[in-house]
């Protein structure tokens, strides 16, 4: 055996490695670096807690259309017309036959109020 060649069980000792450290102590350290870095990025690491003010709102949009909104309202107070109209025995239509509803009493569309003569 000469002094270039050594056999394939000998031991590698500090002085071939030289001062280098393991590889695997140098990629867990580049590993935990780019780790930290990546949180900085994301705000995992940000001392300012985060507001509901810094949260983007969520927005639906829909398809535009028409349709028909059922609503019902309850009021309560007086209803009266915005241009008085007074029955009289002799209208524009006719004389005034039969009034068929007093005041005060509930009425449904299409209802006949009056038979005009």
């Amino acid at each position: 055996m000469d002094a270039q060649t050594r056999p394939v069980s000998a031991a590698v000792t500090d002085s071939d490695r030289g001062s280098r450290p393991p590889k695997l102590l140098l990629y867990t350290g580049v590993a935990l670096v780019v780790l930290t870095i990546a949180a900085y990025l994301r705000g995992g690491l940000s001392s300012a807690p985060k507001t509901k003010a810094d949260e983007t709102p969520v927005v639906t949009a829909g398809a535009p259309g028409m349709r028909e909104v059922v609503n019902q309202v309850t009021v309560t107070g007086a209803i009266s017309a915005r241009d008085e109209m007074p029955i009289t025995v002799v209208g524009e239509g006719g004389r005034v036959a039969a009034i068929l509803v007093e005041v005060g009493d509930a009425v449904r569309r299409g209802q006949v109020l009056a038979r005009l003569d």
